[in-house]
């Protein structure tokens, strides 16, 4: 039987192939859809599923209590603090990224960002698989090092690294210990390289020890004893502050655990430190699921839509089997395995579509197309969706045929009657609603990604590399790099910062000698003679930094936001002020300038020019020939610092990939709308054919009588236009609401107008316009003979 009715089906679907080939690409898109929103759902929901005893790790966060804001980030002593005072802390690893370094292996040399110092507990909290060294002992001893199998393959190809030494900055010699393995699941935090944190030494010029508790630089994670209550840990924070700090402290500051596997979506509103790649968004991860099965509901509509109508040509078959004894349950499942069929067909497409296209659409989603792996995985519920799919899809036709009488069947005697919005009508105007809403908010974060590509952030980001100098070498030799780069014809001028503009500045307490009383923190950001001009910023009062000045060397550029929280009503020139440690006077004053992201309000900050190292070189360049620049850069380079590879990063470039997460949903938002755009208007064609089928007959009478072709569009369109714009009425206050959700995670951004839902509105019913039209004018257009002489 089951084979007779695959049969069956084939021999059908292959007959009408216009309406298979329309109802397959429907469902094609819908599934294709669901299952790329799904894997990426599953990739970012499994971040950190590889640490075996995940419930019991945390991460301590940093809050400050005026601010309200939050760190990933504690003091040194903290870590080893919490154990021995916490009977529920097991153990515990602190992180310190290692800024920029220069690696050497041989007569080979490398910039490396991702490198930490870590604890000899690591291994103990965090699980990773060690494929060469020994797991008990492999960061024990000063100065070794672990790194991972893509790095022991760049640095020593196929032989085995244990024991071979990489030289640090020219000046550390470490010992490779062991090689890590990729994880089972993605990591909140990326790494190449780690380094016992006995090697760990405070970088130079830095006024402080790894026992100064105020220096919160350290992203540190605990392991509870299993059964623990956090919240018992949490509550005693405020004591440990006071009995280690002050209770002054106690009051500005407050710790919190942070659940390991919250921290890579559900940490939006914590500042992370440097060398911790960005993280993704639990917001952004349920509209993305929604719009899964949207997408996925759109498709099931108009699947049943358009086989309800090919189920029309069908009655006069269902009469004569009813005629010859097939039962109505027969009928069902025939029409029902019809539409399984289908459903299969589409996901093989659909699977077959997201293999061909994987690459691209892994760089849209910026997460790996792991599809084969999740079908293996979930084999069962892919068979069960396809069959639910098949059903939700079918079983209305295959209702709606086997429902009818022989002689009902046989006279070909559908209901006509739809009444004034049909059930069919009503799911047009379910998509619709959904369409719109998604097409409005398209508008709204195209237009806020457009505002932040064309925002003043207060300085010149364009034109300006940022040359990467090992610290050290950069102080010996900036001078004279900065004068064999002026003499450029590429090069307009030259500053030095170890700051990129990407909000990763640490921050420290600042007194006002004219009100020592208050307690104020500033952010710094590093720089060097000439950096307000070079960088564009807007001097509002004093100057710029300039060796003409013997003590430029120990003076402060603070902006507006700065003197604001001083409260200084006069010039604030000449202001003496303590920044952390060091003693200077206020020498001039910039506008506002954005030196973190958007997503961000601009704080107070203070420039100075930095006793520590700092690691850049920035050139404002004139533009023109990008590679004979480079190349002429190139050469002055090797001519300072022949022992250097010529590293270079373009200001705008870094500072974009700030909001790659915006960008790609927003890439995400405009693909999926115009999937939406598209299937809502394969639904709306079904239906429109649909009631063109059952109403030939008074479309024909009503040309007799004399109608135009322009009353007959009007006549069959009207009813759409009018359920589109009630859809309309429902779904863009739901999306200006959602929106302004979103834009709430924005310091800076566009005002949402009604013009925005407006303009959403017109194009959707342009576009649904023009739909109707493609089959009414053809309706409208027919000789009524043809339709009034059917019986």
């Amino acid at each position: 039987m089951l084979k007779n009715y695959v049969k069956y089906a084939f021999r059908y679907l292959s007959k009408h192939r216009v309406f298979t080939l329309i109802n397959i690409s429907g469902l094609t898109v819908g599934l294709a859809s669901f299952l790329l929103i799904i894997n990426f759902v599953q990739y970012e929901l499994s971040y950190d599923q590889y640490i075996e005893d995940i419930d019991q790790v945390y991460r301590v966060n940093l809050v400050r209590n005026e601010a309200g804001s939050k760190a990933a980030a504690i003091g040194p002593p903290m870590g080893p603090a919490m154990q021995s005072e916490f009977p529920e802390v097991e153990t515990y690893v602190r992180f310190r990224h290692a800024d920029d370094v220069l690696v050497r292996i041989g007569e080979d040399e490398f910039y490396e960002n991702s490198i930490f110092y870590v604890d000899s507990t690591f291994l103990d909290v965090f699980t990773f698989p060690l494929v060469h060294g020994n797991r008990e002992n492999a960061l024990s001893t000063k100065n070794s090092v672990i790194i991972t199998a893509d790095l022991a393959q760049k640095y020593f190809g196929n032989t085995d690294p244990v024991g071979k030494t990489i030289t640090l900055n020219d000046q550390v010699e470490l010992k490779v210990t062991g090689v890590l393995g990729d994880p089972a699941s993605p990591s909140h935090f990326e790494f190449d390289m780690l380094i016992s944190f006995q090697s760990f030494e405070v970088p130079h010029g830095y006024p402080v020890t790894l026992d100064t508790w105020g220096w919160t630089s350290f992203p540190t994670y605990i392991k509870l004893y299993k059964g623990s209550d956090p919240s018992n840990v949490n509550k005693r924070f405020a004591d440990f502050i006071t009995r280690n700090m002050s209770e002054n402290a106690a009051q500005a500051i407050s710790l919190e655990l942070q659940p390991v596997s919250d921290i890579h979506l559900h940490s939006k509103d914590i500042a992370e430190r440097d060398g911790i790649p960005a993280k993704g968004d639990i917001k952004y991860i349920t509209i993305l699921g929604a719009i899964a099965f949207l997408i996925l509901g759109l498709a099931i509509f108009n699947f049943t839509n358009l086989s309800t109508i090919l189920s029309l040509k069908r009655l006069k078959e269902v009469g004569i089997r009813k005629t010859l004894g097939a039962y109505r349950k027969t009928v069902f499942w025939q029409y029902s395995i019809e539409s399984i069929i289908i459903s299969l067909l589409s996901l093989f497409l659909a699977v077959t579509f997201l293999e061909v296209f994987s690459n691209y659409l892994s760089n849209i989603f910026n997460v790996p197309l792991q599809l084969f792996e999740y079908l293996a995985s979930n084999w069962h519920q892919v068979i069960l969706l396809v069959l639910l799919v098949g059903l939700a899809g079918g079983a209305y036709p295959a209702f709606f045929l086997s429902k009818y009488s022989p002689v009902k069947a046989l006279k070909s005697k559908a209901n006509s009657h739809t009444g004034r919005f049909s059930l069919k009508s009503w799911l047009v105007g379910l998509q619709f609603f959904i369409t719109i809403g998604l097409v409005a908010s398209s508008v709204v974060i195209n237009d806020q990604m457009q505002f932040l590509q064309n925002k003043d952030l207060g300085f010149d980001q364009e034109r300006v590399i940022a040359l990467q100098v090992q610290g050290a070498a950069l102080s010996e030799k900036y001078p004279l790099a900065r004068e064999r780069f002026l003499r450029s014809p590429y090069v307009k001028n030259v500053t030095a910062s170890g700051n990129m503009f990407d909000g990763q500045n640490g921050s420290v307490p600042v007194i006002d000698h004219q009100n020592e009383e208050t307690d104020y923190r500033i952010s710094l950001f590093g720089g060097n003679y000439g950096f307000v001009e070079t960088m564009g910023l807007e001097l509002k009062e004093g100057r710029d930094f300039s060796e003409a000045f013997a003590n430029d060397s120990s003076g402060f550029i603070l902006n507006e936001a700065a003197v604001e929280m001083f409260g200084w009503k006069d010039s604030p020139i000449g202001k003496a002020l303590t920044v952390n440690v060091w003693e200077g006077e206020v020498i001039g004053v910039v506008k506002d300038f954005h030196f973190a992201s958007l997503h961000e309000n601009i704080g107070p900050v203070v420039i100075y020019i930095p006793e520590t190292y700092v690691d850049r070189i920035f050139l404002k360049t004139t533009g023109g020939d990008l590679p004979a620049m480079l190349a002429s850069l190139n050469s002055d380079w090797q001519t300072v610092f022949p022992e250097l590879p010529f590293d270079y990063t373009f200001l705008d470039e870094h500072i974009d990939q700030l909001y790659k997460a915006d960008s790609n949903f927003s890439q995400l938002v405009y693909l999926f709308s115009g999937l939406a755009i598209l299937l809502a208007c394969m639904g709306l064609y079904g239906v429109i054919a649909y009631n063109i089928n059952v109403k030939k007959k008074e479309i024909g009478i009503r040309k007799v009588l004399g109608a135009s072709i322009t009353n007959v569009i009007s006549i069959l369109s009207q009813k759409y236009l009018v359920l589109i714009f009630i859809s309309s009425v429902f779904a863009l206050p739901i999306a200006w609401f959602l929106l302004e959700q979103w834009l709430g995670g924005f310091a800076y951004k566009v005002a949402i107008s009604p013009l925005h839902f407006i303009g959403a509105l017109l194009l959707t019913l342009v576009i649904a316009f023009l739909t109707l039209s493609f089959k009414t004018i053809s309706a409208a257009s027919a000789n009524p003979v043809d339709s009034l002489k059917e019986e």
